[in-house]
């Protein structure tokens, strides 16, 4: 069994921290290696009170508070796609399943989290164009089929064990029409991470607007971060058709 190791792929700086913050930072601080994909440099990106600023060099300043959020949380590896903000729905499926496969390949991480694909309840159609862009990644990094040539690189082929997709254990009849979340499998107790989590997100400045969010979700739900188990490969003894408590408490459940 590989050393253990994490792969998060979303499509924004701060959806890291915001959505599964003090889970990176958990993990981290245990010895997991983690490895982060963000697909656009957030140039659409603007908080109530931002100052005005070009999307171009929005971007960049974006990319800064990334990094910055990346230290904070012991992230091992960053990966950019450099895609534009409100339209990777736009880009060739093909070529950023494989940006993607790459990544997986060279990072090996037995589990791999994204946005459900729905947008975890957002509809946002980078969030959803990422979920289904990284799903198909998960499966296509262990085919040998799937773009060849890539082990002479030092990317072989590489099976994850398990994908997850980010959720709410909201309500969804008392969301805005259409949002939608997958079902809680997971949990995820950061108690000892909030404030890893939260220094990351202030790391955002640019986006400090959706702050007063955040602190309002840690109110509602406490220091807990909640997952769908979407997917396994090669591990028959997990159950992914036994919903409700009790959930699962540990991304790698079963892999340890």
């Amino acid at each position: 069994m590989d050393r253990l190791s994490l792969l998060a792929v979303f499509a924004h700086p701060d959806d890291e921290s915001f959505a599964f913050g003090g889970s990176l930072a958990k993990y981290a601080a245990e010895g997991v290696r983690t490895g982060l994909v963000t697909a656009t440099a957030g140039q659409a990106g603007r908080s109530p009170g931002a100052y005005p600023i070009a999307p171009e060099e929005l971007g960049l300043i974006r990319v800064e508070e990334l990094r910055c959020a990346c230290r904070v949380l012991g992230v091992g590896s960053l990966h950019l796609l450099g895609y534009k903000d409100n339209h990777l729905s736009e880009a060739d499926p093909e070529v950023v399943e494989h940006a993607i496969v790459n990544v997986i390949r060279a990072v090996r991480p037995l589990v791999v989290v994204t946005f459900g694909p729905d947008g975890s309840g957002s509809g946002h159609p980078d969030y959803r164009a990422i979920s289904q862009l990284a799903t198909a990644a998960f499966f296509a990094a262990g085919d040998e089929a799937k773009y060849p040539g890539q082990p002479d690189a030092g990317l072989a082929p590489f099976r994850g064990r398990k994908l997850y997709y980010l959720t709410s254990p909201v309500d969804t009849a008392s969301q805005p029409q259409g949002a939608s979340f997958s079902p809680v499998t997971t949990v995820i107790d950061v108690a000892d991470h909030v404030d890893a989590k939260l220094a990351a997100f202030r790391c955002h400045r640019t986006q400090m607007g959706d702050y007063p969010r955040l602190m309002e979700r840690l109110a509602q739900y406490g220091p807990r971060e909640f997952f769908f188990l979407a997917a396994t490969q090669d591990l028959p003894s997990i159950r992914q058709d036994v919903l409700g408590p009790p959930y699962e408490d540990d991304l790698f459940a079963g892999l340890r």
